[in-house]
């Protein structure tokens, strides 16, 4: 007979999350619909996010490469039980981006929010019409992940 030894547990890689992401003139928005995240760690630089945390056992952390420069002192995260959400305050708001990541091997974890999609010609775009400029963090308190 030859022992057997239990099998060693598979070490959890890091896995880029999935993030959805839409913009108007000033802004771009990203969202992080992971529930539960702890040890939240996000870095906002002109032309880099980096994310970090742990959902359980698994570690989520991924960089991306953003497609146009963005101010990391006027942009900000917050987190709570349900999701991670940021805002990027664009460096150019003149500019359309039309994808968020230069990364192409991230396609597949970030994705348009195509509920909150705005096009260039779209008033709420431009800001007119409550067009959802800090909306999403509006009334949240505790601004304790301010990055």
């Amino acid at each position: 007979l030859v022992a057997s030894r239990p099998p060693s547990p598979r070490p959890v890689m890091a896995s880029p999350p999935p993030i959805v992401w839409h913009q108007v003139q000033t802004k771009v928005f990203a969202r992080c619909e992971l529930q539960n995240l702890k040890d939240v760690d996000v870095s906002i630089d002109k032309k880099e996010l980096s994310i970090k945390g742990k959902q359980g056992d698994k570690d989520i952390s991924v960089t991306l490469p953003l497609a146009h420069e963005v101010v990391p002192e006027e942009s900000r995260w917050l987190v709570n039980e349900r999701q991670l959400s940021i805002t990027l305050a664009k460096e150019d708001s003149s500019v359309y981006w039309e994808k968020f990541t230069t990364d192409p091997a991230l396609k597949r974890a970030v994705k348009a929010d195509l509920i909150n999609w705005l096009d260039e010609e779209d008033e709420a775009y431009m800001g007119h019409a409550g067009g959802g400029d800090d909306e999403d963090m509006g009334g949240m308190g505790g601004m304790g992940g301010m990055g």
